[in-house]
Protein backbone atom coordinates (compact mmCIF):
# COMPACT_ATOMS: atom_id res chain seq x y z
CA UNK A 1 0.00 0.00 0.00
CA UNK A 2 2.88 2.02 0.97
CA UNK A 3 4.36 1.99 -2.61
CA UNK A 4 0.56 2.18 -4.68
CA UNK A 5 0.54 5.60 -2.10
CA UNK A 6 4.14 7.21 -3.58
CA UNK A 7 3.13 6.60 -7.14
CA UNK A 8 -0.17 8.28 -6.45
CA UNK A 9 2.00 11.40 -5.31
CA UNK A 10 4.65 11.29 -8.67
CA UNK A 11 1.65 11.42 -11.09
CA UNK A 12 -0.17 13.71 -8.92
CA UNK A 13 2.28 16.65 -8.01
CA UNK A 14 3.15 17.10 -12.19
CA UNK A 15 -0.49 17.15 -12.91
CA UNK A 16 -1.30 19.83 -10.13
CA UNK A 17 1.72 21.91 -12.35
CA UNK A 18 0.91 21.24 -15.35
CA UNK A 19 -3.04 22.57 -14.37
CA UNK A 20 -1.48 25.78 -12.55
CA UNK A 21 0.28 26.94 -15.47
CA UNK A 22 -2.54 26.63 -17.58
CA UNK A 23 -4.83 28.48 -15.21
CA UNK A 24 -1.61 31.26 -14.99
CA UNK A 25 -1.88 31.40 -18.79
CA UNK A 26 -5.55 31.18 -19.04
CA UNK A 27 -6.53 33.88 -16.54
CA UNK A 28 -4.65 36.29 -19.28
CA UNK A 29 -6.36 35.20 -22.20
CA UNK A 30 -3.41 33.52 -23.61
CA UNK A 31 -2.66 30.48 -25.17
CA UNK A 32 -1.08 28.28 -22.47
CA UNK A 33 0.91 26.24 -25.92
CA UNK A 34 3.24 28.87 -26.73
CA UNK A 35 6.64 28.31 -24.85
CA UNK A 36 5.33 29.51 -21.36
CA UNK A 37 8.35 31.99 -20.59
CA UNK A 38 7.69 33.75 -23.85
CA UNK A 39 4.36 34.78 -22.86
CA UNK A 40 4.75 37.90 -21.22
CA UNK A 41 0.68 37.55 -19.63
CA UNK A 42 2.00 33.87 -18.11
CA UNK A 43 5.33 35.64 -16.43
CA UNK A 44 3.62 38.14 -15.08
CA UNK A 45 1.18 36.12 -13.18
CA UNK A 46 3.70 33.51 -12.57
CA UNK A 47 6.07 36.10 -11.04
CA UNK A 48 3.31 37.59 -8.69
CA UNK A 49 2.11 34.20 -7.69
CA UNK A 50 5.50 32.53 -7.19
CA UNK A 51 7.91 35.73 -7.08
CA UNK A 52 11.13 35.84 -9.30
CA UNK A 53 13.62 33.55 -7.00
CA UNK A 54 11.04 30.62 -8.58
CA UNK A 55 12.70 31.02 -12.15
CA UNK A 56 15.87 29.30 -13.16
CA UNK A 57 18.24 32.55 -14.73
CA UNK A 58 17.93 31.68 -18.35
CA UNK A 59 12.92 31.60 -18.04
CA UNK A 60 13.90 34.57 -15.70
CA UNK A 61 15.88 36.57 -18.31
CA UNK A 62 13.02 35.48 -21.16
CA UNK A 63 10.27 36.91 -18.51
CA UNK A 64 12.15 40.33 -18.27
CA UNK A 65 12.48 40.31 -22.16
CA UNK A 66 8.87 39.16 -22.65
CA UNK A 67 7.70 41.36 -20.08
CA UNK A 68 9.42 44.35 -21.55
CA UNK A 69 8.38 43.64 -25.10
CA UNK A 70 4.60 44.86 -23.85
CA UNK A 71 5.99 48.29 -23.89
CA UNK A 72 7.33 48.18 -27.04
CA UNK A 73 4.78 46.49 -28.90
CA UNK A 74 2.38 49.17 -27.35
CA UNK A 75 4.52 52.04 -28.14
CA UNK A 76 4.19 50.46 -31.67
CA UNK A 77 0.85 49.92 -31.73
CA UNK A 78 1.08 46.57 -32.46
CA UNK A 79 -0.85 45.38 -29.13
CA UNK A 80 -3.61 47.91 -27.78
CA UNK A 81 -2.41 50.01 -24.84
CA UNK A 82 -4.55 47.54 -22.27
CA UNK A 83 -2.24 44.87 -23.07
CA UNK A 84 1.18 46.74 -21.84
CA UNK A 85 2.22 44.92 -18.53
CA UNK A 86 2.51 48.33 -16.11
CA UNK A 87 2.15 48.22 -12.45
CA UNK A 88 -0.24 50.99 -11.95
CA UNK A 89 2.09 53.34 -10.35
CA UNK A 90 4.68 52.43 -13.15
CA UNK A 91 7.16 56.04 -13.72
CA UNK A 92 8.05 57.17 -17.23
CA UNK A 93 10.85 59.71 -17.24
CA UNK A 94 13.36 61.13 -19.07
CA UNK A 95 17.55 60.88 -18.41
CA UNK A 96 17.95 63.61 -15.62
CA UNK A 97 14.67 64.00 -14.20
CA UNK A 98 13.96 61.19 -11.04
CA UNK A 99 10.71 59.01 -11.23
CA UNK A 100 7.38 59.95 -10.33
CA UNK A 101 5.70 57.01 -9.19
CA UNK A 102 1.89 58.06 -8.49
CA UNK A 103 -1.55 55.66 -8.54
CA UNK A 104 -3.16 56.32 -11.92
CA UNK A 105 0.24 56.51 -13.91
CA UNK A 106 -0.46 53.44 -16.20
CA UNK A 107 -4.00 54.45 -16.79
CA UNK A 108 -2.51 57.89 -17.81
CA UNK A 109 -0.07 56.59 -20.12
CA UNK A 110 -2.76 54.31 -21.47
CA UNK A 111 -4.88 57.09 -22.63
CA UNK A 112 -2.14 58.68 -24.59
CA UNK A 113 -2.39 55.29 -26.98
CA UNK A 114 -2.28 55.51 -30.18
CA UNK A 115 1.14 56.47 -30.42
CA UNK A 116 2.28 58.40 -33.63
CA UNK A 117 4.31 55.77 -34.18
CA UNK A 118 3.88 53.25 -37.47
CA UNK A 119 7.10 50.80 -36.61
CA UNK A 120 9.68 49.85 -34.06
CA UNK A 121 12.90 48.00 -35.86
CA UNK A 122 16.39 47.16 -35.35
CA UNK A 123 15.37 46.24 -31.80
CA UNK A 124 18.40 45.78 -29.93
CA UNK A 125 17.94 43.78 -25.88
CA UNK A 126 20.03 43.36 -23.25
CA UNK A 127 18.66 41.73 -20.05
CA UNK A 128 20.49 42.34 -16.13
CA UNK A 129 18.52 40.97 -13.81
CA UNK A 130 15.47 42.86 -13.50
CA UNK A 131 16.18 45.74 -15.99
CA UNK A 132 15.69 45.42 -19.46
CA UNK A 133 17.69 47.88 -21.94
CA UNK A 134 16.53 48.22 -25.42
CA UNK A 135 17.90 50.91 -28.70
CA UNK A 136 15.74 50.86 -31.52
CA UNK A 137 15.11 52.70 -34.37
CA UNK A 138 11.61 54.80 -34.82
CA UNK A 139 9.44 55.32 -37.64
CA UNK A 140 6.44 57.75 -37.57
CA UNK A 141 3.16 57.28 -39.36
CA UNK A 142 4.48 60.72 -41.57
CA UNK A 143 7.84 58.80 -42.14
CA UNK A 144 8.61 58.61 -46.00
CA UNK A 145 10.87 55.40 -44.90
CA UNK A 146 13.41 56.73 -43.37
CA UNK A 147 13.49 56.60 -39.41
CA UNK A 148 12.55 59.14 -37.82
CA UNK A 149 14.25 59.06 -34.82
CA UNK A 150 16.43 56.48 -32.50
CA UNK A 151 15.55 55.69 -28.83
CA UNK A 152 17.34 53.92 -25.94
CA UNK A 153 15.63 53.12 -22.68
CA UNK A 154 16.07 50.94 -19.70
CA UNK A 155 12.68 49.25 -18.28
CA UNK A 156 12.74 48.01 -14.59
CA UNK A 157 10.52 45.57 -13.73
CA UNK A 158 9.07 44.70 -10.40
CA UNK A 159 6.36 41.89 -9.29
CA UNK A 160 6.44 40.67 -13.12
CA UNK A 161 5.10 44.41 -13.93
CA UNK A 162 7.19 47.52 -15.48
CA UNK A 163 7.95 49.95 -12.94
CA UNK A 164 9.94 52.24 -14.74
CA UNK A 165 11.05 53.51 -18.27
CA UNK A 166 13.96 55.49 -18.58
CA UNK A 167 14.18 56.62 -21.95
CA UNK A 168 16.66 59.29 -24.12
CA UNK A 169 15.74 59.69 -27.44
CA UNK A 170 17.76 61.37 -30.53
CA UNK A 171 15.57 62.76 -33.59
CA UNK A 172 17.02 62.57 -36.84
CA UNK A 173 17.05 65.66 -39.12
CA UNK A 174 17.74 66.46 -42.02
CA UNK A 175 20.59 64.86 -43.70
CA UNK A 176 23.96 66.17 -43.30
CA UNK A 177 22.59 67.59 -39.94
CA UNK A 178 23.94 66.76 -36.50
CA UNK A 179 21.15 65.12 -34.28
CA UNK A 180 18.89 66.68 -32.08
CA UNK A 181 17.12 65.88 -28.56
CA UNK A 182 13.93 64.56 -29.29
CA UNK A 183 11.54 66.00 -26.04
CA UNK A 184 9.44 62.97 -25.64
CA UNK A 185 8.73 63.20 -21.83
Amino acid sequence: MRRFGSSVALVAVPIVAALTVAGLGAAHGTSTASSSYDDPYFCSSWIQTYGDSSLTPDDHHRCMLAIAETYINGEENSIPPDKILFDPEVSRYCLGSQPDHEPGNADSYRSQYPEPIKAITNRQWTVDGDQAFIVYDGFTTASMGTRDFLVSERLTMRNGLIWEILITAIKYSVAGAPPVPLAVC
